[in-house]
């Protein structure tokens, strides 16, 4: 923080700005400073970042009068450059001289057709400025000057402003009070600096940027060339399960349902980077619900996982559904069921109906709502049975809002939060390019862990065998999106547009399969529902606000608010212009 104590004042400010035909402004400033207490010196802080955008300094010249230490060191700060001059062992009194000259570039604004050079003398300095005077001179004839004194945004206009044959001269007429600016303007015509291109060394903050950039985007392609090679290496390893498949324990099915022979040596994968073969009957006669979560994990849409349960049963003869209008449906039980229910059937089933044979299913959001952890248990424990997961390695979210996209967020907030005071930590220790340097490598070697995890803990969740499904399944989800082979493989059994709806609502491939129904097919009545229809079940808002009503029963919900500050353009005020900028004793 400056320094603020005493009643130090600042005799004279007075400025020289010259300004170049490739709108780079050489400054130079003299400055009396009276020190009434003991002081080092004085320091100047210079924005580099403004409204009017990113400036470049350089050539940079300091003095001081006779008997006044001018030791001078120079640091980055934000958006800025921070000058001390003075001897940090040695402290003055009185009135003691400095003269700055640097130089800023494109500080030339083009505005309805005319160039304007709007520059700040100072906008937040420390101590009273007694008397103040600007000076502009171009390679021009000006058309017009202002200028403008007080706090950021003041449009209280100076003391004295005009014009002279190459620029202004400007001046307060009256005190300036600590953390009161001066703005000056001068208006000059368009073709009195002609745009051309200018060579300038790339340093300060552009310097940095382009370190930190190419870091970042190195470690983001490093991040993506890994996943892609640790994708391709899990699936070769998926490959090389699949013939674990076909031994063990299967989901039940219906008894009509077309199962595959003991060999499927068809389904075996020669090459383990291009598609899954085709596959036409379910893999392990998984049911749509199993499928879909074996093959999302903790993503799995939860909403579309009960519908397409719920469709599945209905296609399975389980349960009839009828559509009243267009967002009412009711479910009826059979009391003669086709085959066995499922765990997690039977508690969506209860949670639908309750103690009843039929029920809207408007009214049962609570039931489902409360009883989706008894049925996500039951569905994981029927995979676990399987050797399709792990025990205990699976969670749900159950809404498309889950707590891990909050948690992903606040972790990237964290990394550019400790980026931040560790760049500018190591910044005056070790300069800005290497601080650069180490901030990004640490943020890449956080990307690239992070993808690595990401990648092992999936594949955490899975045994040898549910790999080897979870690629099976890709090679069943070709079977609906290839419309000749629907059409052969339905040929020899009609019913299997209605047995594989569940499916086709779980995967996402439901104007697919109705697409591919044959009129006599897609008219038929499963209970009182056409075929056709039956998956327009999956869009009842049941579905949702049941999810809903779990996630706000199991979430801790808390808010935070953050206010932050805005920008400006244009001119007509105090503070409105390049350069400036504070400073004073220290």
């Amino acid at each position: 923080m400056l320094a603020t104590m005493g009643t130090d004042t600042t005799r004279s400010f007075d400025v020289l700005a010259t300004v170049h035909p490739d709108r780079s402004v050489t400054i130079t400033e003299t400055i009396v400073q009276v020190f009434r207490t003991d002081r080092h010196g004085i320091e100047r802080l210079i924005p580099l970042k403004t409204n009017l955008g990113t400036n470049l300094m350089r050539s940079l010249e300091v003095s001081a009068s006779r008997g006044t230490p001018g030791d001078v060191s120079v640091r980055d700060v934000t958006d800025g450059v921070r000058i001390r001059i003075g001897d940090p062992d040695t402290t003055v009194t009185g009135a003691h001289a400095y003269r700055l000259s640097y130089v800023l570039e494109n500080l030339v604004s083009i505005e309805n057709g005319q160039a304007v050079v709007r520059l700040d003398a100072i906008s937040d300095w420390d101590q009273r400025v007694d008397t103040l005077t600007y000076r502009v001179s171009a390679p021009g004839s000006p058309t017009m000057v202002r200028c403008f004194v007080g706090e950021f945004r003041s449009t209280e206009s100076c003391g004295s402003a005009a014009l002279t044959e190459n620029g202004g001269t400007f001046s307060t007429g009256r005190l300036l009070e600590p953390g009161e600016g001066f703005t000056a303007e001068v208006t000059y015509p368009l073709d009195a600096f002609p745009l051309r291109a200018t060579v300038t060394p790339v340093r300060g903050p552009i310097g940095v940027a382009i370190v930190m950039w190419a870091v970042l985007y190195a470690s983001v392609a490093a991040g993506f060339v890994i996943t892609v090679v640790r994708a391709r290496r899990s699936r070769a390893l998926a490959a090389s399960y699949v013939a674990l498949t076909f031994d063990g324990l299967t989901s039940p099915a219906l008894p009509d349902r077309m199962e595959r022979g003991p060999l499927a040596a068809d389904v075996l994968i020669a090459n383990p980077q291009a598609d899954a073969p085709l596959e036409f009957v379910p893999p392990l006669n998984l049911d749509p619900a199993s499928m879909l979560r074996l093959r999302d994990t903790v993503t799995v849409d939860v909403p579309l996982l009960l519908a397409a349960t719920l469709v599945d049963l209905a296609a399975d003869g389980m349960v009839d559904l009828e559509r009243v209008d267009h967002d009412s449906w009711t479910v009826r039980r059979h009391d003669r069921q086709p085959r066995p229910v499922r765990e997690y059937e039977e508690v969506l089933l209860h949670a639908l109906l309750g103690d009843t044979r039929e029920r809207e299913l408007g009214e049962a959001t609570g039931g489902v709502g409360d009883a989706l952890d008894r049925f996500m248990s039951a569905l994981d424990n029927h995979l676990v049975g399987l050797n399709l997961i792990a025990p205990g390695k699976m969670t749900f979210s159950a809404t498309k809002n889950p707590a891990g996209c909050a948690a992903t967020g606040m972790l990237a907030g964290l990394l550019l939060a400790f980026s931040g005071v560790g760049f500018a930590v190591l910044r005056s220790a070790a300069g800005t390019v290497l601080s650069a340097c180490v901030v990004g490598g640490v943020l890449a070697a956080v990307v690239i862990v992070m993808a690595v995890y990401r990648e092992r803990s999936r594949l955490m969740r899975y045994t040898k065998r549910g790999l080897g499904t979870v690629l099976r399944i890709t090679g069943f989800e070709r079977f609906f999106r290839d419309s000749e082979a629907i059409h052969a493989r339905a040929a020899g059994n009609m019913n299997l547009y209605r047995e594989y709806m569940g499916y086709a609502v779980a995967l996402g491939h439901v104007d697919e399969w109705v697409g591919a129904m044959p009129t006599e097919v897609s008219t038929a009545l499963v209970g009182a529902v056409p075929v056709a229809a039956l998956a327009d079940v999956a869009f009842h808002p049941l579905w949702l606000a049941s999810s809903r009503r779990y996630t706000a029963a199991h979430t801790v919900k808390s808010r935070s608010s953050f206010s932050g500050g805005g920008g400006f353009s244009g001119g007509g005020f105090s503070g409105g212009g390049g350069g400036g900028g504070g400073g004073g004793s220290w």
